[in-house]
């Protein structure tokens, strides 16, 4: 009876953790494609940095940009350090360093804003969201395989006592 408890529970936390994922990139994928109509303004660059990110069990180098950048909408300014409308997206040095080199402060650049709320913006507008479900598919075998493995040493150590 236990071993189906614990079966269910971590099928169920499975599914849960893939309906998560799911709609985050649904929800992100909405808003990429309704900040395709956005209007667009020129900005300027006020800042640029690259940014380290400690992630945990990363095996590989993880940064990103960050480019602070201002921007007048009907008279009034805005502050913004969206690069693109959707979740952070580590990169590889190279791309950081060419984005940096590409946003020198005092360079020009074109913000695309929310008309409906300008402080929303995104000096990139492109998506970074892969074009088929690989990420997803990715996270669900993950997750099915770690789920499986906890089920089965929970077997092994229920056996042993």
């Amino acid at each position: 009876m236990v071993n189906k408890i614990v079966t269910v529970v971590l099928v169920v936390c499975g599914l849960l953790v893939c309906l998560h994922n799911g709609l985050d990139r649904y929800t992100t994928r909405k808003n990429y494609l309704s900040s395709l109509s956005w209007p667009v303004v020129e900005g300027e660059v006020t800042a640029s940095q690259k940014v380290q990110l400690d992630e945990f069990l990363s095996f590989r180098d993880c940064a990103f940009p960050k480019v602070d950048f201002k921007y007048d909408v009907n008279g009034s300014t805005y502050n913004s350090d969206n690069m693109k409308l959707g979740v952070a997206c580590p990169s590889a040095d190279l791309m950081v360093t060419a984005l940096g080199n590409r946003y020198a402060p005092g360079k020009k650049i074109q913000v695309h804003y929310d008309p409906n709320d300008p402080g929303r913006s995104a000096a990139l507008n492109i998506s970074y969201m892969p074009k088929n479900s690989a990420v997803m598919k990715w996270l669900f075998f993950s997750t099915l395989f770690v789920f499986a493995l906890i089920r089965y040493l929970y077997k092994f150590w229920e056996e042993a006592h």
